[in-house]
């Protein structure tokens, strides 16, 4: 599809090798179904009443992803906030978020929701490239963050 061939004619090893890991899964996470989520969840888009009913704030981003590419964006920008925040090693903090959210599921999905991360920075890293071709410059600043998010991922992976 397009947002593959941008990626392929930019001509980066670094994006070449996560891609590479990525394309192989794509037939398993279109085969999943699509669900309204919000695919910016962090602590400041969430308010939680005195009963614990959460309601998300940020009604702008949310979209259809499947749940491996919702929840591995999530641990992924989650664990990084964390991270920066406090410190502490990246992979426990999203092992930690994981087996919260799913708990014993988690069990052999895992990978398949890094590659959703993984799946959801590439699809931003095209976006971003596209827009370069158009002329419009304004998402640029952000190209170079999403490229290290690619990074961050391998890190926070469990193996």
């Amino acid at each position: 599809d397009d947002e593959v061939r941008l990626l392929v004619a930019m001509n980066d090893p670094a994006i070449q090798g996560h891609l590479e890991e990525v394309l192989p899964e794509r037939g398993r996470l279109r085969a999943l179904p699509l669900r309204p989520t919000p695919i910016d969840l962090h602590p400041h888009n969430l308010l939680v009443d005195q009963r614990g009913h959460v309601t998300f704030l940020d009604i702008d981003s949310i979209r259809l992803a499947t749940v491996p590419v919702a929840l591995g964006f999530a641990a992924f920008k989650l664990c990084r906030q964390a991270r920066v925040s406090r410190g502490g090693d990246a992979r426990a903090l999203a092992r930690r978020f994981l087996r919260r959210a799913l708990g014993s599921a988690i069990e052999g999905a895992d990978d398949l929701i890094w590659i959703g991360a993984k799946a959801e920075l590439l699809k931003r890293i095209a976006f971003i490239e596209a827009e370069k071709r158009k002329g419009r410059t304004e998402w640029l600043v952000d190209a170079d963050r999403h490229r290290l998010g690619l990074e961050e991922i391998d890190r926070m992976r469990p193996y």
